[in-house]
């Protein structure tokens, strides 16, 4: 029986299972049968997939395992596991052990690192040979044994861990798009969380005297969208970054942070409000509170712009959970475009968000004055009238369904201020985003796993 399932987010999940009866011996490094069809004993096994065994040996009653949705098989899995459910295992099976009598060195990436978890859980202070560790994941957010791996290093001197990331911390969607628009006409560092670790303060210190720059965009957060693994320290994490790099302020000059709307809080409806409305609400939420933080402390950093967009979509969003990306991607797969209920926001297309950070590093005429600005273009759209944009742009006969009526809480600002200090910033409509969103989807229409899109989020 399914005992707990975390959420890792980007589809990746770790499963505990509570056995119905002891769990036979097994080594480190060994894996198991999962099925989900009913096994009968007087009948074949049932279609099932294999996993590393993530948990300990020494733990009798718990099975763990940790997974990534890349198929048919764990998208059902996705759908289907969940606690109290049930499901089928036999064990164990594999050869592939570490032997703790000789010195190892160990690769993995991602849920790979499962091959190794119950080894690494059996090492004692008193280990004697050498054990090195890399692990590797795409994101810093997907270290799902990170602190484990962390903590055993600190426990067992034997035991060396380093962690790889494969993106930067400007490779995240914003950020991405951020250095992308810089890099045209100006240089870039977008070190990389291997080369920089925005939480470690003398990491960073280091790094800003190693490496003289001009400005600093801060674009780097902990994600705290309902997919997100882990909420309990979104607020602390995203706190030390930031002030981990104001206390290296004499350092760089222009200081450019994009925080967002929940800065006013998200509570209540957002009205089309303007600036000085922060500090009206505190916000309730970690990710609110953390940017609410920043946004008070900005504002007494006279070389500081901080940003405030409040919707943000384009290219490279996560489909899975992302309002307009999801509606496009459903529409162009036959689809019914959902929502729980019909919103006003304030949307803007991401490149535009990214071209208003540049004009904030500037010193042209075009630059910025230090302050905070809402990124809000335009009027705010309903999420009814940009489904209808979608389903008519993408020539699909789709419905679009809403699951409860009337309006839900506005989340809309006035971004007068930005256009006043900036009249030559031009934006995107939704009606053209939507166009070029189509067109970027539907030429990787292959790419898109229609699984994530049959499940509302």
């Amino acid at each position: 029986m399914v005992r707990e399932v975390s959420d890792h987010g980007e589809h990746v999940y770790t499963v505990d299972l509570e056995p119905s009866m002891t769990i036979p011996r097994f080594t480190p490094g060994q894996f198991l049968h999962l099925a989900l069809d009913p096994y009968e004993p007087d009948g074949f096994w049932p279609d099932s997939r294999v996993f590393s065994i993530a948990s300990s040996p020494g733990e009798r009653d718990r099975l763990s395992i940790t997974y990534a949705v890349k198929g048919a098989f764990t998208a059902r899995m996705e759908r289907e596991l969940s606690v109290g459910s049930d499901a089928w295992v036999k064990l164990p099976y594999g050869e592939f052990v570490v032997d703790p009598a000789r010195d190892a060195v160990l690769f993995a990436g991602g849920t790979g690192v499962t091959a190794f978890t119950a080894f690494l859980g059996s090492l004692t202070p008193e280990h004697a040979t050498r054990v090195l560790l890399f692990y590797g994941a795409r994101t810093p957010d997907l270290f799902v044994y990170g602190p484990l791996a962390q903590a055993r290093a600190r426990d067992v001197p034997a035991l060396t861990c380093l962690l790889l990331c494969e993106e930067t911390h400007g490779s995240g969607f914003i950020g991405r798009h951020v250095v992308a628009r810089l890099r045209v006409g100006h240089e870039v560092l977008a070190p990389t969380h291997a080369e920089l670790d925005v939480i470690d303060a003398a990491a960073v210190s280091r790094w800003l005297v190693t490496h003289p720059v001009d400005a600093v965009v801060h674009t780097a957060a902990k994600p705290g969208h309902r997919n997100a693994p882990d909420l309990a320290d979104v607020a602390e994490t995203n706190l030390r970054q930031f002030f981990n790099l104001v206390r290296c302020r004499a350092e760089f000059g222009r200081f450019v942070v994009i925080t967002s709307g929940a800065v006013y809080g998200a509570e209540k409806s957002l009205v089309g409000i303007a600036e000085n409305g922060l500090g009206e609400e505190v916000p309730v939420d970690g990710p609110g509170f953390s940017k609410y933080v920043e946004a008070l402390w900005l504002a007494r950093d006279r070389e500081a712009v901080e940003l405030r967009p409040f919707g943000v979509y384009g290219p490279g969003e996560d489909y899975a959970i992302r309002f307009i990306s999801n509606a496009c991607c459903k529409a162009l797969h036959g689809l019914p475009v959902t929502l729980r209920q019909d919103r006003l926001f304030s949307f803007v297309w991401v490149e535009d968000l990214a071209a208003v950070v540049e004009s904030a590093i500037g010193n042209g005429p075009t630059a910025l004055a230090p302050g905070a600005y809402n990124v809000t273009p335009g009027e705010p759209v309903s999420l009814a009238a940009v489904a209808d944009l979608v389903v008519q742009a993408s020539g699909r006969t789709v419905p679009v369904v809403v699951a409860h009526g009337g309006l839900g809480p506005e989340y809309s600002g006035d971004g007068s201020k930005l256009a006043a200090a900036a009249p030559s910033l031009a934006f995107t409509s939704t009606a053209q985003g939507v166009e070029r969103l189509l067109a970027w989807y539907d030429a990787r229409l292959e790419d898109i796993d229609r699984s994530m899109l049959e499940m509302d989020r």
